[in-house]
């Protein structure tokens, strides 16, 4: 067990009308073909960020709609936190929970950083042409 992280994108956005303005909505309900675009396991500063700028401080294990803004956003966070790390604990802090992994600015914490940014800034490359696509964030633990 432990804190399970998924960004996702829909693969098929004629299928997004079904979420009709939601923000948030439970997988099982929604008939979207989702491709995986990012796995984080206990990445919980990560996950925290997530709480803290898309679900309203709601921490409730359903899924929730990522507006690119938000990927920009988080990847700019992380950018300069690698970059001044003495300001992790201020700009990105680590957040504990039941199976949420370890609260240290450790390797680990910024190995899932560097690896993070990279991401993002793949994900924001590739979809920067055309109509927004439906990002999504779901964790569970």
């Amino acid at each position: 067990m432990g804190l399970d992280m998924y960004l996702d994108v829909s693969v098929t956005p004629e299928k997004n009308i079904n979420l009709q303005g939601q923000t948030r909505f439970n997988q099982d309900d929604i008939d979207l073909d989702l491709e995986r675009l990012m796995y984080w396991r206990k990445a919980n500063a990560i996950h925290q960020w997530f709480v803290t700028h898309v679900q309203n401080d709601e921490d409730d294990g359903f899924t929730y709609v990522v507006m690119r803004e938000d990927l920009e956003a988080l990847h700019d966070t992380i950018r300069n936190v690698r970059l001044n790390k003495h300001k992790a604990h201020e700009w990105l802090p680590t957040q504990s929970g039941f199976f949420f992994g370890s609260t240290d600015y450790d390797d680990y914490y910024f190995d899932t950083l560097k690896e993070t940014e990279q991401i993002l800034y793949d994900v924001l490359q590739k979809f920067a042409d055309g109509p927004a696509p439906l990002f999504t964030y779901t964790a569970s633990w």
